[in-house]
């Protein structure tokens, strides 16, 4: 499928997603796991570029009251995508925020 020239805008909610550690351990067997972003939304997003079109996420963070490991991780995310000269970022500071990101 080929999606060279078409923009996309996905709007979900970013996760955690854990993963048995040391990679290759059944689920069911592992005693520790890493975790990374991710979520259904993101890996639509990958899926779209990986096939050649733009894509857009909009996804939101708590406020900066809350600084549980999940919203810590999206913050240092969109710290990492300010300085990636691939993406273009806008933080749009509507209620708690807002971040979109675009790859160029």
């Amino acid at each position: 499928m080929e999606l060279r020239g078409k923009n996309f805008l996905i709007i979900g909610r970013a996760g955690m997603d854990l993963y048995p550690d040391p990679p290759g351990t059944k689920t069911e067997e592992a005693v520790n796991f890493f975790a990374c972003l991710g979520g259904s939304s993101a890996n639509i997003g990958v899926a779209i570029t990986k096939l050649g079109g733009q894509a857009s996420l909009v996804t939101r963070v708590a406020d900066d009251a809350i600084q549980d490991e999940d919203t810590q991780a999206i913050r240092a995310l969109n710290v990492k995508l300010q300085s990636d000269v691939r993406i273009d970022l806008s933080v749009v500071p509507i209620g708690d925020g807002l971040a979109l990101a675009r790859k160029k």
